[in-house]
């Protein structure tokens, strides 16, 4: 615990605290649009890329579904 309360406690733990601090009041100061708004149209945008790499590795394994099943089916005949 007093490793802990040490660490808290040390200049530089401190100083970057502040630093964070300082450079990130001004873009939530001037932001003028709520965060869960900004966080909603990020979401959003994932959306499109989610349900690309979904397709691709669907479409990529339906291939080689595809193949496996001709491929058995040739050798068996």
């Amino acid at each position: 615990m007093n490793a802990i309360k040490k660490m808290a406690n040390a200049v530089n733990t401190k100083t970057t605290a502040f630093a964070v601090a300082v450079t990130t009041m001004p873009v939530f100061a001037m932001a003028n649009t709520d965060p869960a708004v900004v966080a909603a149209e990020k979401i959003e945008g994932l959306t499109t890329g989610v349900a690309l790499v979904g397709g691709a590795i669907l479409g990529v394994t339906l291939a080689a579904v595809g193949f496996f099943v001709i491929n058995r089916m040739a050798k068996r005949a």
